[in-house]
């Protein structure tokens, strides 16, 4: 009767010691953020002229941004777009792109950072300054998607309506 409950207790305490996790097991591991569509609002930015270094002229806008991190930048595939009124109905095209003026071909792109989402404008023909009226009505707006959904998903990313059909943005 004594061994046998010797041999239980052993075996209890032998339970105990080895199913106790160590101090460095608490420490609970850093698990990245759940991947989501990150997506800013339309932004109408104010466009400045700007001269450069050589002479020449560009446009650029930039807005403040606080909803993004250096891991979703990392993680994430970054798109732009803009949103121009047509003549019954918004128009929307994917950055960077290029539209044809009166002053020549306008090459429209973005830098995002995670502290500011910037627009660029520079006249690809010539060294004639960009007319910034006529970009006034125009709004732009990034969205950060997973490289999951990215990956995953049967979307043409280049099609904006397609894009917030698909990731259900508003």
């Amino acid at each position: 009767m004594k061994k046998s409950i010797l041999i239980i207790a052993v075996a209890l305490t032998a339970t105990i010691l080895f199913s106790c996790k160590k101090s460095s097991q608490l420490i609970e591991e850093i698990q990245p953020p759940v991947e989501t569509t990150i997506a800013s609002e339309w932004l109408a930015m104010q466009l400045a002229t700007v001269k450069n270094e050589d002479g020449s002229m560009h446009v650029e806008a930039s807005e403040t941004v606080n909803n993004i991190n250096q891991y979703d930048l990392d993680s994430h595939y970054l798109l732009a777009y803009t949103k121009a009124p047509g003549r019954d109905s918004w128009v929307y095209n994917q950055l960077p792109m290029t539209i044809t003026t009166d002053e020549g071909d306008v090459e429209i792109s973005f830098t995002l950072d995670v502290n500011h989402f910037s627009v660029n404008m520079i006249n690809l023909s010539s060294d004639q300054q960009i007319d910034i009226q006529r970009f006034t009505n125009y709004q732009f707006r990034y969205v950060l998607v997973s490289a999951h959904d990215y990956e995953s998903m049967q979307v043409d990313w280049r099609d904006y309506e397609a894009v917030a059909t698909a990731l259900h943005l508003s």
